[in-house]
């Protein structure tokens, strides 16, 4: 057998393995991550109704120094 005829193979083999994959696999895929922080309600519900106070819990701004925030 030439290397041609046994990448082919390999090749069909991969391709006729992902579709039977691709009719056995679940069409729907649901991903579910939950957080539990240990703070009252009410200290969460003012850090999210305080935009001014978005500094202090709003993890894009580590990741970004130079961003500007303005609040109209």
């Amino acid at each position: 057998m030439t290397v041609l005829k046994k990448i082919g193979i390999i090749l069909g083999i991969l391709l006729l393995l992902f579709l039977i994959l691709g009719l056995v696999m679940p069409k729907d895929i649901t991903v579910n991550y939950t957080r539990s922080i240990d703070v009252p309600a009410n200290y969460l519900y003012n850090m999210a109704q305080d935009f001014k106070a978005a500094a202090a819990w709003n993890p894009f701004i580590a990741e970004d120094p130079t961003m500007e925030i303005t609040i109209e």
